[in-house]
């Protein structure tokens, strides 16, 4: 069963699609270009570019924070100090987003938590509820059981003798 990879495009061919193969490394199927390796998606046209890029090969659109900085910049990104400066910034910015993610997980396994605890409350109701039924179906069968006793026992009693 193949896979295709409707977004990715071939860096090599600009195929808009990539394939994996039987070894699970993604090809080209117009000219069998071989993705080997960590590469970079554009988000934006979905072009395949090498680890290292820092701007896509097909549009130019930032791949990475410090470019990022740098088209926002302009010419003033050149200067060696304002690039220093912004990788320092993206170690910051790395980081922040680090936590940010962290903080969401956190946040996403305290809501399970909450719902399986919710889930577990439910389920423990619903076993009093059954049991609560469980009594009185028991108990309602067991008055309507003396109910026909009574009542045999009576027409027992009425009839004639021999």
């Amino acid at each position: 069963m193949e896979i295709v990879v409707t977004r990715l495009t071939c860096p090599a061919c600009t195929a808009p699609s990539l394939e994996f193969n039987t070894e699970g490394i993604l090809t080209c199927p117009y000219c069998g270009t071989s993705i080997i390796g960590e590469a970079q998606v554009c988000s934006a046209c979905g072009h395949l570019n090498p680890q290292y890029a820092e701007q896509c090969l097909e549009c130019g659109e930032p791949l990475t924070v410090i470019a990022r900085v740098v088209l926002r910049h302009g010419n003033a990104a050149r200067n060696p100090a304002f690039l220093e400066r912004a990788r320092g910034q993206a170690a910051g910015l790395q980081a922040d987003d680090v936590r940010a993610s962290r903080e969401r997980m956190d946040r996403f396994r305290e809501m399970d938590r909450l719902r399986l605890t919710d889930e577990a409350k439910a389920y423990a109701r619903q076993q009093v509820r059954d049991r609560q039924l469980l009594i009185a179906s028991a108990s309602a069968l067991g008055i309507l059981v003396i109910v026909i006793l009574i009542g045999l026992l009576a027409a027992l009693l009425r009839l004639p003798s021999r």
